[in-house]
């Protein structure tokens, strides 16, 4: 049988002093709030990106390569979910070799058949968090951290089993 991984974070010990008895909504609903989400159906954020090359590190005790990406933009739709990020490549150049050439950087995720790993990149954004544990049957916890209480929200999105 197929599990999907839930996703979970911790809310800000702020919101634990609004009310003593939340549940898990209204926890979200204060959230979503106080970052100006309410009503967000899509974002578009842009800057400058890096894309680690895993197993590319010379020695263990070296930093990972990674690719750098300029010009990075990302447009998320949350009602579908959806994901478009491009941007323009610069790989680490090669020990030795001759230097890299530019590339372009184009994910595109889409709902139908898409890797649960390519669906994180959405749900671990601030508003696709709150967008998913609204829309998911999110639970609530709570949880000391040294001296800080802290509001624990869960949620798994809908998946599909791998064919």
């Amino acid at each position: 049988m197929w599990k999907t991984p839930a996703v979970t974070a911790l809310l800000a010990a702020s919101l634990w002093a609004s009310a003593a008895a939340q549940d898990a909504k209204t926890v979200v609903e204060d959230a979503t709030l106080a970052i100006g989400a309410a009503g967000l159906r899509s974002i578009v954020y842009s800057g400058a990106a890096a894309n680690g090359n895993f197993g590319q590190s010379r020695t263990i005790s070296f930093g990972l390569a990674s690719t750098t990406i300029r010009n990075y933009t990302r447009a998320i739709d949350f009602e579908q979910p959806a994901s478009r990020a491009i941007g323009d490549t610069m790989p680490p150049p090669p020990r030795g070799g001759p230097p890299p050439q530019p590339g372009t950087y184009d994910q595109i995720i889409m709902p139908a058949n898409t890797a649960w790993a390519q669906q994180l990149q959405i749900w671990v954004t601030p508003w696709g968090f709150l967008k998913g544990a609204a829309a998911h049957a999110a639970t609530l916890r709570s949880q000391k951290i040294g001296d800080i209480k802290y509001k624990v929200v869960t949620w798994s999105p809908e998946q599909k089993a791998p064919s």
